[in-house]
């Protein structure tokens, strides 16, 4: 898959975004963040059915994983770690490609210990919300739509123009 998927955390600015766009979204936290190295790589050990590989450098600036579906490995993402330089600092992230059932399945994990955080595909598209508690989302590919979704650890949403599909 070609689209780059950038994450952002949902904060005031980015619920009035969402509000423009109308998307349903849940309240923004006080305090939003990203997640640590350390978070994303125990998140990513935790992930169900994908395999993972690391690679983290400080002295490069360069962490990245390698998400590959178990089931069809043809499903995979990579993740980088936008100007890596501690383990235990939140740094921003981003999946440069990959399928965005991977980007949400991983992305859903890390909403238990950053709160709600947003997807963004760079087609500019309408933006999508979902939930961490979705146990699966299998997007109809629809290019002429959105590959935007909002992923949040509190109440389901509704996901424009995928459906949410529970296992």
């Amino acid at each position: 898959m070609g689209l780059l998927y950038s994450v952002v955390t949902l904060d005031a600015e980015c619920a009035e975004w969402l509000d423009d766009e109308g998307v349903s979204h849940p309240q923004p936290v006080p305090d939003p963040r990203f997640p640590t190295p350390r978070e994303v790589a125990v998140a990513l050990q935790e992930l169900s059915g994908y395999s993972v590989e690391l690679d983290a450098d400080q002295s490069s600036g360069e962490w990245l994983a390698h998400i590959a579906s178990l089931s069809s490995p043809e499903m995979w993402a990579s993740l980088r770690v936008r100007d890596y330089g501690s383990d235990d600092v939140p740094h921003k992230i981003y999946f440069p490609k990959g399928w965005p059932e991977v980007v949400f399945a991983v992305v859903r994990c890390l909403t238990s210990c950053c709160g709600p955080l947003v997807v963004v595909d760079d087609s500019s598209m309408r933006p999508v919300v979902g939930n961490r508690h979705s146990k699966h989302l299998k997007p109809q590919l629809d290019l002429e739509r959105s590959h935007v979704g909002a992923m949040t650890g509190g109440q389901r949403f509704q996901l424009w123009p995928w459906p949410m599909h529970q296992a």
